[in-house]
């Protein structure tokens, strides 16, 4: 006997993407003209600017609307780890002007969020221009493998000389060459870190 199953379709709210867009980027930039007060205090203004802003990112460019529906879940995760991060340090007895202080102070933590960013920033630039620019390598007439459209003539068993910018990116970033590159270059960070740290009084 087949029983029902509930299945979440979620492809319809794909087409209001572009009004979650027009909605995000409005609120934000009337968010920050509102706050920065660079214009002085007229909603009015602000309203008009951070309209037009969302017409030109949300409506009027597919580029800019990719980079923000690749940045904002991104940015959504960070925030939800840090409020949650924040509650865990209240559990102990941590208070707010605490939270403040280690923002405020501590350079690791603004250094983290600001590479996290950055990451995602390249990350969404990626994302919107790097097929783009893939595709415009090709040259006409070029043979392809039709059981396998990634194929480029000469191209090995994980080369990074596809058609597919993603692939192309995910083996270079996981390739052992890079990986070992990146562990050398934390180690030497940290290294450098600890060496420079002035000396307190009393050490050893």
């Amino acid at each position: 006997m087949a029983t029902p199953t509930l299945s979440l379709n979620l492809e319809l709210i794909k087409f209001f993407t572009p009004v979650f867009t027009f909605i995000l980027i409005f609120a934000v930039m009337y968010a920050l003209l509102q706050y920065a007060k660079m214009l002085g205090d007229n909603k009015l203004l602000h309203s008009a600017i951070a309209f037009t802003i969302a017409i030109f990112g949300a409506v009027l460019s597919n580029t800019a609307r990719d980079m923000i529906e690749y940045m904002v879940p991104w940015f959504t995760v960070l925030i939800i780890f840090t409020v949650l991060v924040i509650i865990m340090y209240k559990i102990f007895g941590a208070t707010d002007d605490d939270v403040r202080t280690v923002i405020r102070k501590h350079s690791g933590v603004q250094w983290t969020i600001a590479i996290f960013a950055i990451l995602v920033a390249l990350g969404a630039l990626s994302n919107s221009f790097g097929q783009k620019a893939l595709t415009g390598t090709e040259k006409p007439g070029e043979i392809t493998d039709p059981q396998n459209p990634d194929w480029r003539p000469g191209a090995t068993t994980g080369t990074t000389s596809t058609t597919d910018f993603n692939t192309n990116l995910n083996r270079t970033f996981y390739h052992p060459k890079v990986i070992g590159m990146l562990f050398l270059m934390l180690v030497a960070t940290f290294a450098i870190a600890q060496l420079t740290k002035p000396v307190t009084k009393g050490w050893p």
